[in-house]
C-alpha cells in the first residue's frame, strides 16, 4: 500500500520530494527509488527487530513484554536519536507511518511541527502494551488513516472516540 501511496502523488503531485525511511534494506527502496523517491536504512538493529508483543493473552505475556522492552531501552533511545537527527536534516512537511514501531519512533522523535500521520494495518486492540503507548502518543498523531472500517472502528474503540482515525481502503 505505501508504493501505491508514493506512485499516486508522484502522479498527481511530480514536483513534491518523496522520502522513504526504512528499518531495513530489501526490494521497498529499489522500488520506492523507481518512483523518484529518495531512500535511507536507519537500521533498528537486533534488539529493536525483534522487539514486538503478539496479540497479548494474559498478564504473564505483558511482564514479559514489560521485561523486554527495559532491555532494550539503550537501542530505543539511540534509534529515536538517529532517526530525529535524520529528520532535522530532511525537515519534511508530512511524517507519514506504517507500522507500530514506526508510528511511535515518529511520534517521539519528530525534532519539528510536521505533522504525524499514521496508517494502521493492524488490530491494536488486541496488543495491550502497543495501545497503551499509542493513546499516550496520541497528541503527537495528526491524524490516523485506517486500511479498513474494521481497523478503524478497532482503534477508535482502543484509543477513545477523540482518535483522529479515518478509513482509507488499500
Amino acid at each position: 500500500s505505501l508504493l501505491g501511496i508514493m506512485a499516486s502523488l508522484r502522479s498527481v503531485r511530480p514536483a513534491w520530494r518523496l522520502h522513504l525511511i526504512t528499518p531495513g534494506p530489501g526490494a521497498l527502496i529499489d522500488e520506492a527509488r523507481g518512483l523518484a523517491a529518495s531512500a535511507d536504512v536507519i537500521p533498528f538493529g537486533a534488539a529493536l527487530a525483534r522487539l514486538g508483543e503478539p496479540g497479548i493473552g494474559d498478564g504473564a505475556d505483558l511482564a514479559h513484554l514489560l521485561v523486554r522492552l527495559a532491555r532494550t531501552a539503550g537501542p530505543l533511545a539511540s534509534y529515536a536519536r538517529h532517526l530525529r537527527d535524520h529528520l532535522r536534516v530532511l525537515q519534511p512537511d508530512v511524517i507519514h507511518t506504517h507500522g507500530l514501531k514506526a508510528h511511535l519512533f515518529a511520534a517521539w522523535a519528530n525534532p519539528g511541527a510536521s505533522p504525524v500521520l499514521w496508517h494502521l494495518h493492524d488490530y491494536v486492540g488486541r496488543r495491550r502494551a502497543s495501545a497503551t503507548v499509542l493513546r499516550r502518543s496520541l497528541a503527537r498523531c495528526a491524524g490516523i488513516v485506517a486500511n479498513s472500517v474494521s481497523v478503524a472502528e478497532d482503534a477508535r474503540r482502543t484509543l477513545g472516540d477523540h482518535a483522529p482515525v479515518v478509513p482509507a481502503l488499500n
